[in-house]
């Protein structure tokens, strides 16, 4: 058990639970709450060059992306899984608040980062 006189961690064989007088949260509210937290720390971060928020491989793959071409296309020109490209894309529209390739495409025409 971790703690502290607010709260406290407790963890049996399956799972845990951060308990607090009076609540119980289960672990997967705790896992889905940091899950968000590299999400909130992007929006201070919003004045970065998107080539500094984006790794080399989530930038070439976006740049693929935003010059039409598909998912199954980039995994063969990378020689990479469909499934790995797929995953790189999600990375990439969230880092960037984006919801669809049309956004990206878009942010990349208007940003001079397409041929």
């Amino acid at each position: 058990m971790i703690g502290s006189p607010d709260f406290s961690l407790v963890c049996g064989p399956q799972s845990c639970a951060l308990r607090q007088p009076a609540l119980i949260l289960s672990f997967a509210v705790v896992r889905a709450a940091l899950a968000e937290k590299p999400a909130m720390d992007l929006a201070v971060e919003a004045d970065k060059p998107i080539d500094e928020i984006l790794s080399d491989r989530e930038f070439e793959v976006f740049r693929s992306i935003a010059s039409g071409k598909t998912v199954s296309q980039i995994a063969e020109q990378l020689r990479l899984r469909v499934k790995t490209v797929s995953t790189y894309r999600s990375r990439i529209l969230e880092k960037m608040g984006m919801k669809t390739n049309a956004e990206l495409t878009h942010y990349a025409v208007r940003n001079n980062l397409v041929d």
